[in-house]
């Protein structure tokens, strides 16, 4: 079963309006062959993936990263050539807290735009620093130091030459919870970046006394000629412990955005199921690199389902915000 809403997202740090409700259905999802995982080596996985932690040195020894030494201490041949790191450069200062959850985009100009868990940073492509070390995400968005933004995902899209950011904001009781959204007023300046941002209250999506309590988590974002999409889970805090509730879609129209309109309109896509009964986790929507205009109504996800399943599977959503279906192959 699925079900769509329109809703209508205010600028940050207003309320949102639900404007009306629409009911869709979901196709059943196509099944890919499981994907069984075997890493050339395990025994050498207590070598692997080193982490610091409060200082510490620690190794997760459930994930058999290939370090160059093990090639030689397990006898194994490479294959293929080596990499050669070209430019590099410095980029954000994380203050604090971990995993680091870094991303990038980088304009048809050479502008980026570097993320973390702490802060916004912007470059040219030869380094140049356009902010110093990057700017904290409470004194980007002007929130209170007591609220928590983490997660941030940011893209560039080539076909508006603009800058689409997401990052999501809760405070420590997990009852404010909301998605943060920002699009760049024109490509980077010389020294600076103006943007457009607007929000998304959990609360405004989830609205029954049972769901007081829910929360967004790892966003996954992508683009296609005319909207911008945003993927969720969503948890439900109770007690000390958070729940998987599902997962959820944004579809969102980017011309207001790209304005700066003052309204957002927002179609929301939940109770996505892979099977009867049987929610999608960590839907991941596809970003196509070209950015083509082929692309210009359609947008393909990839999801498992919530029980840590090795199944993956995999559906399109075909049609503008105001008639799009999800469609099984």
């Amino acid at each position: 079963m699925n079900k769509t809403i329109f809703t209508s997202v205010v600028a940050i740090l207003l309320s949102i309006n639900l404007n009306a409700q629409n009911t869709g259905k979901l196709s059943n999802a196509q099944k890919l062959p499981d994907n069984k995982l075997n890493w050339p080596h395990e025994k050498c996985a207590k070598q692997h993936a080193p982490m610091s932690r409060d200082g510490q040195q620690i190794y997760d020894t459930t994930i058999p990263t290939i370090y160059e030494d093990c090639w030689e201490d397990c006898g194994l041949e490479k294959q293929g050539i080596d990499v050669q790191v070209g430019r590099n450069f410095e980029t954000n200062h994380l203050f604090g807290g971990y995993p680091a959850d870094n991303n990038l985009a980088i304009s048809n100009s050479g502008k980026i735009v570097s993320v973390d868990n702490s802060s916004i940073a912007y470059f040219s492509e030869n380094g140049d620093s356009i902010v110093q070390f990057g700017l904290a995400w409470n004194d980007f968005y002007g929130v209170s130091s007591a609220l928590s933004v983490f997660d941030p995902k940011v893209l560039y899209d080539s076909y508006d030459d603009r800058f689409i950011l997401v990052t999501l904001l809760k405070d420590a009781a997990y009852t404010d919870s909301r998605i943060l959204l920002s699009f760049s007023q024109n490509n980077i300046g010389v020294d600076s970046i103006s943007w457009n941002h607007y929000q998304i209250h959990c609360d405004s999506v989830y609205t029954l006394p049972t769901q007081a309590d829910f929360w967004f988590d790892y966003p996954s974002i992508s683009v296609n000629k005319n909207e911008f999409f945003v993927s969720l889970n969503v948890f439900d805090f109770i007690g000390s412990t958070s729940l998987f509730e599902e997962a959820i879609i944004l579809q969102i129209n980017k011309s207001e955005g790209v304005i700066g309109l003052p309204n957002l309109i927002v179609k929301e896509w939940k109770d996505v199921e892979v099977s009867p009964g049987d929610n999608a986790f960590s839907i991941v929507p596809l970003m196509e690199a070209s950015q083509l205009n082929s692309y210009e109504d359609t947008m393909y996800f990839v999801s498992n389902n919530s029980s840590n399943s090795s199944t993956y599977y995999w559906f399109d959503l075909f049609g503008d915000i105001n008639q799009s279906i999800i469609r099984n192959h």
